[in-house]
């Protein structure tokens, strides 16, 4: 963006200026578009299913042979992550559905505990809430009742909504990829070994030539 640009977007009333950028935005994604192949904006789109860059580059069609080595080279190709950004928001506007809900939603289920669903009596009796008694209803999946009380219930999976949950917040990754001149760390590693090893061999060969 120009200076010339900047100065004129700032001297626009706020609504206006918003609008600007909207479609300034806008043109850019669709130029980005253009330049990408199919299986480059499949990836992009498989990623939002479940956040794994790995998975979604296989489920794009691309070889599963150094699958982790070329999806974070893919991800991390100049304007895939603003394109998949902007695949985001698309969604979102399109079910209603923000990012901050998600996470609201996935909150409830990662940190309610067995003790929100159950009760105690006088006699020290423990029995199941009536969901109605549930005050995050949100992490029950199932509930059995006999005679209108219930008798058994199965919550929602707590380890998988924290990991959701990690995912979306960033908190972690599945995966570290890591590379060195394109070639895996471990790889890069091992040849060093070798290479130190051959230098050793030849220490010791010209010590003993010296003795």
């Amino acid at each position: 963006m120009t200076n010339e640009l900047k100065d004129l977007l700032a001297s626009l009333p706020d609504e206006m200026r918003q609008e600007v950028l909207s479609r300034i935005k806008t043109t850019r994604i669709i130029e980005l578009e253009k330049k990408l192949q199919p299986r480059q904006k499949m990836f992009a789109q498989e990623f939002l299913v479940d956040l794994n860059r790995t998975q979604a580059y296989i489920r794009a069609g691309y070889s599963e042979t150094g699958a982790k080595v070329g999806a974070h080279g893919l991800y991390h190709k100049p304007g895939m992550n603003e394109y998949i950004q902007w695949l985001f928001k698309q969604r979102e506007a399109a079910v209603n559905v923000s990012a901050t809900k998600v996470v609201r939603e996935l909150c409830k289920i990662a940190f309610g505990n067995i003790t929100d669903v159950l009760e105690e009596d006088e006699d020290g009796n423990i029995s199941i809430k009536h969901l109605k008694n549930i005050k995050v209803p949100e992490i029950v999946r199932e509930m059995e009742l006999s005679s209108g009380k219930p008798t058994r219930i199965k919550l929602n999976d707590k380890i998988k909504a924290l990991e959701l949950l990690g995912k979306h917040t960033r908190a972690f990754t599945d995966t570290i990829d890591i590379t060195t001149n394109g070639k895996e760390v471990g790889h890069t590693i091992v040849n060093n070994i070798k290479i130190a090893h051959r230098a050793d061999k030849v220490r010791v060969k010209n010590n003993e030539s010296k003795k």
